[in-house]
């Protein structure tokens, strides 16, 4: 089977969680006798590895009016299309699809969903990770100013018009979770929406719990709002209900904290602060517990998956935790408030070592029945399979 796989903004060497997941879905197929080519769009230039991605990458650099496809309010996209302002372009990716003659299309991001209206005649597949109308109307019920406001309804009603206008003309649209799928398929009738999760690499248990540091790690983002504002609200009472004896928090927060986080950590000598670490896998198997404190959001957190996988114990909100099966206390814990976060942590802070190792144990097993590498290899083979067969069926009928 010939896929091609169109991407935007994508850089094929970095480890982080999206880059991560979008490589190895590749990998993984090639390594199951698909062929893959890549059309591949950057604006910035990547220092790029041939074969490190997919046996034929091309790479189609921006210009200023395409980087509109590149950015996060997608409804420029739509309006950028509609424009027509790039026709060369949109003949140059017809050209690069029609000379690799593919059996499937692969369209990896909303944002690239208009093209489907361009290349026609191959099935296709949409993976839009998140239902993205979904996440910017909960972002929306979270702002608290007018401008915060104003930005999100555009983009989530945006998002919307074109899940109704394109979905339907793929042969199925992936998402992460069953949460986002319901609401496209309530959204969009005519659509087949699938829900298929992220995967983890088998990452080995190694937690010698005599060595570990104690500290709690609060894990994520401080430069993403509904990241930061979680970590706010945590700060401003849960160290408080928690007492003056309680553990030691460590926060992972990617860059440095600004004015409103540095008089909240003042308050709290207990709590340190590290923009990142060089090993992530050890510092999480070094730590008590992880905290991840999303306030808002979509699809599933690799974040959740990855510290579970190394049998660390995951405390989490409800919105960091969705569309994970958890059982709460058996392989993870999802808290609503600040009152049972404090009693949540107390409980995992003077937990007896076996108990925590008992809780890891059982992380671990959680993530082995539904994440790995090869069981999400075994439904992406699948939906691949059936798109070219149904496609066949089409033709002959």
């Amino acid at each position: 089977m010939k896929v091609v796989g169109i991407f935007a903004n994508l850089d094929p060497d970095s480890e982080d969680g999206v880059n991560y997941q979008t490589r190895e879905h590749v990998r993984s197929m090639e390594r199951r006798g698909i062929e893959w080519s890549v059309i591949l769009f950057s604006q910035s230039k990547i220092e790029y590895a041939g074969g490190t991605f997919a046996k034929k990458t091309t790479l189609i650099r921006s210009s200023k009016s395409f980087a509109l496809l590149t950015l996060k309010s997608v409804w420029e996209t739509a309006i950028w299309l509609l424009m027509r302002k790039e026709t060369g372009l949109l003949r140059q990716i017809g050209a690069e699809a029609r000379y690799f003659d593919p059996d499937l299309l692969f369209f990896d991001g909303l944002p690239l969903a208009p093209y489907r209206l361009v290349l026609r005649n191959r099935p296709a597949i949409l993976t839009c990770v998140d239902a993205m109308s979904l996440r910017h109307y909960r972002f929306l019920a979270k702002a608290r100013t007018i401008r915060a406001k104003i930005k999100y309804a555009v983009r989530a009603i945006s998002c919307e018009m074109l899940e109704r206008a394109l979905l339907s003309r793929f042969f199925s649209v992936h998402v992460v979770s069953e949460v986002d799928a319901d609401y496209l398929r309530k959204l969009c009738p005519k659509a087949s929406i699938c829900a298929i999760p992220i995967r983890t690499p088998k990452l080995e248990m190694a937690r010698n719990l005599a060595e570990t540091t104690g500290k709690f790690v609060i894990w994520g983002d401080i430069g993403v709002p509904h990241l930061r504002d979680g970590l706010l609200n945590f700060l401003a009472r849960v160290p408080e209900l928690i007492g003056p004896n309680g553990p030691e928090f460590l926060i992972l927060g990617r860059r440095p904290p600004d004015a409103a986080l540095l008089r909240l950590l003042d308050r709290f000598p207990a709590i340190t602060f590290q923009n990142w670490v060089q090993d992530i896998d050890f510092t999480l198997t070094q730590a008590r517990a992880v905290l991840l404190l999303d306030e808002s959001g979509t699809g599933l957190k690799n974040r959740a998956i990855h510290a579970m996988a190394l049998g660390t114990i995951v405390i989490g909100t409800p919105a960091a935790l969705e569309g994970i099966p958890i059982e709460h206390g058996k392989n993870a814990f999802i808290c609503g408030g600040a009152a049972e976060f404090a009693a949540v942590i107390r409980e995992i802070y003077l937990a007896a070592d076996e108990d925590i190792a008992r809780l890891g144990r059982s992380a671990v097993s959680f993530i082995e029945e539904r994440y790995t590498d090869s069981l999400i290899s075994d439904k992406w083979e699948v939906l691949f399979c059936n798109a070219v067969a149904n496609s066949a069926q089409l033709s002959t009928g």
